[in-house]
């Protein structure tokens, strides 16, 4: 798992021991076969004012058993819309109008989401919970999508399941239904091609590649570290 997510992503081996060290414990326990479900083990990885998912006792457990396990789609369309819809919903939106830039959020964008969901759960939740360093796992990872995904908004929306049943290498599986499409963005980026004597042109489309593909070691666990106290301090600010 530690090398599955070095390559994907691009990130350094410590770094992704780093994300492989919360779960271990779980691993351990059950001879080291994974479950999806185990994700969304409160107090593991899971926590309340998480960015892309419900507090544990304001999800709706009766009509959605594994409310914990995926990111949900309504919280995906909040922080993460797409073009149509921030068009469509600019009124409805207004306070997350910083996060609705059609091309990428910034460590602003994020720690001011990140700010949003904790002074809502902190209001709505009768049972809200927080450590520092469950606020750090939930800046950590917003300092992933940011620095792996470039804060690109149409690919984060696809990294958190939301894409469409019918495109092309996507399987219609029970699994794929339950929790959501969690998949690298399939989309081609148009890139410049500079030509000689000639002004840069846009060429044919790139496929997606992480934020951090031009580096040799890919993200340090010094950078991941340094982004996500930055986005936490931006929060707490």
């Amino acid at each position: 798992m530690v090398a599955g997510l070095s390559r994907a992503f691009n990130i350094s081996p410590t770094m992704a021991m780093q994300l492989y060290t919360p779960l271990f414990p779980v691993f351990a326990d059950n001879g080291h076969i994974f479950d999806l479900d185990e994700i969304g083990i409160m107090n593991i990885i899971e926590h309340d004012a998480s960015l892309l998912r419900p507090d544990f006792y304001m999800a709706d457990w009766k009509h959605d058993p594994i409310a914990m396990s995926r990111p949900h789609q309504d919280l995906i369309d909040r922080w993460f819309p797409s073009a149509s819809n921030s068009k469509s919903k600019a009124s409805e939106q207004e306070a997350a109008k910083p996060l609705q830039d059609e091309a990428r959020l910034s460590d602003a964008d994020f720690a001011q989401a990140l700010s949003i969901r904790r002074s809502e759960s902190k209001k709505l939740n009768k049972m809200y919970s927080s450590t520092v360093k469950q606020s750090l796992i939930g800046a950590g990872s917003c300092c992933l999508m940011l620095n792996v995904f470039g804060g690109h908004v149409e690919d984060l929306r696809e990294m958190a399941g939301t894409v469409q049943d019918d495109l092309i290498g996507v399987r219609s599986t029970e699994a794929g239904h339950s929790y959501g499409y969690e998949r690298i963005p399939n989309r081609r980026r148009r890139i410049a091609k500079v030509a000689s004597q000639a002004s840069a042109v846009s060429a044919t489309g790139q496929a997606w590649q992480p934020a951090t593909a031009d580096r040799y070691f890919g993200m340090t666990i010094f950078e991941a570290l340094w982004t996500t106290f930055k986005i936490e301090m931006k929060a707490r600010s």
